[in-house]
């Protein structure tokens, strides 16, 4: 897809967030603040998709490290939990921070629409809201069936995550 029309596209979901001028930055990514939960987009012009990510927190270290990965991978197991998207740790480089929990999803923009971008959007949401509220927990309730959370209202533009290349 061309840049251009990319762009086009990702203006009309800013419009519809209510977030004038939305656009990816020079290096192709963006970050988007919805209530509390920050979506980035990251453009891969070498497969033409989009990247969606979201940073849902530490791991949490009140049980052993096994436990809760032996969760998210369980939560992850063909997206049934995580709205078809990816459960994956990441790392800062510095030894003494925790290891945070992401959820991705890539979007292939062959045929994208605004609206279609929106829905990924606004599904990337809720699911990161269940995921991150009480993590260990929400993650064993979204694996047994518990339902999302309602898409929020507040979206404000907010700089690129860091550190999720």
């Amino acid at each position: 897809m061309n840049r251009n029309i990319l762009d086009d596209i990702i203006s009309e979901v800013g419009a519809a967030f209510g977030v004038a001028g939305l656009k990816l930055n020079a290096d192709g990514t963006l970050g988007l603040k919805v209530d509390d939960n920050v979506v980035g987009l990251r453009i891969s012009m070498s497969d033409e998709s989009l990247l969606l990510y979201a940073d849902l927190g530490p791991l949490p270290a009140s049980e052993r490290p096994e436990q809760q990965l032996m969760r998210l991978m369980k939560a992850s197991l063909f997206g049934r939990a995580t709205g078809g998207g990816a459960l994956s740790l990441a790392a800062d480089g510095n030894p003494d921070h925790p290891m945070r929990v992401v959820l991705w999803r890539r979007v292939e923009t062959a045929g994208l629409t605004s609206q279609r971008l929106r829905d990924r959007l606004g599904m990337m949401l809720d699911t990161a809201t269940d995921l991150r509220d009480g993590l260990a927990d929400t993650v064993e309730n979204a694996v047994s069936g518990a339902t999302g959370a309602q898409f929020g209202t507040r979206t404000t533009f907010v700089p690129p995550l860091g550190g999720m290349a």
